[in-house]
C-alpha cells in the first residue's frame, strides 16, 4: 500500500484514507499467504511498515503502523514512492507483486514518477494507482501510468475506503486465484 500524505490532503481526510487502506486490509486473508508493505510519501518517501506477513498477528502490526503513520505538510514525491515500493517488492519472493497507490495531486515529476512507473512494471509490478478527486488531467496521468488503467477515481475520501478495498482487494485476490 502507498499512502499520499501530501499536504493537499486535509487531516480529516488524511484519516479516511488511512481508514480506507485498514478496510483493504481487513479484507485481505489473514492466512499467511500474503505479505503487506506501506509506504507513505510526501515531499520523500517513508517504509511505514516493511513486508509484514499477513497472519492475525501481522494485520495488528500493520494496523498500529497505520494508526501511528504520521501526515506530513509538503511536497508530492510520487515517483519516489512508487521507487521505494518497488525497492521493498524486489526483495520479496511472492509471485505476485502489486503497487496500490492512492493520491489526490499531481506528482512533482511528472517525468520521474513516468519512469518509477515503467521500471516498476518492468520488473513485473502490477501499478493499481488510485486518484481521489481528480480533474481530468490528474485522471488521465495516471491512467498512463497504470498496469490496467482506467484508474478509479472517487470525488472525495468518504467514497475512497470503499473504492480502495475494492480494486486492491480484487487485484489481490485475482492474484492468489491465478497462483492456486
Amino acid at each position: 500500500f502507498v499512502l499520499d500524505e501530501s499536504g493537499s490532503i486535509s487531516y480529516s481526510d488524511f484519516q479516511l484514507e488511512t481508514q480506507g487502506f485498514m478496510n483493504a486490509l481487513g479484507s485481505l486473508p489473514a492466512d499467511g499467504r500474503l505479505e503487506v508493505s506501506i509506504v507513505g510519501f510526501s515531499d520523500s518517501s517513508d517504509v511505514v511498515a516493511d513486508k509484514t506477513l499477513l497472519t492475525a498477528t501481522g494485520s495488528n502490526t500493520l494496523r498500529n503502523a497505520l494508526d501511528n503513520n504520521p501526515k506530513s505538510d509538503s511536497g508530492t514525491n510520487m515517483s519516489g514512492a512508487i521507487n521505494t515500493a518497488s525497492s521493498i517488492l524486489s526483495s520479496s519472493t511472492a509471485p505476485s507483486k502489486i503497487i496500490c497507490l492512492a493520491t489526490d495531486g499531481a506528482p512533482d515529476s511528472e517525468s520521474a514518477t513516468m519512469t518509477a512507473a515503467a521500471n516498476a512494471k518492468a520488473a513485473g509490478i502490477t501499478l493499481a494507482p488510485i486518484g481521489i478527486g481528480l480533474g481530468s488531467s490528474g485522471k488521465n496521468f495516471l491512467d498512463s501510468i497504470a498496469s490496467n488503467p482506467p484508474i478509479p477515481n472517487p470525488t472525495d475520501f468518504n467514497e475512497f475506503g470503499t473504492v480502495v478495498r475494492n480494486v486492491c482487494v480484487g487485484i489481490v485476490q485475482s492474484a492468489i486465484n491465478l497462483e492456486l
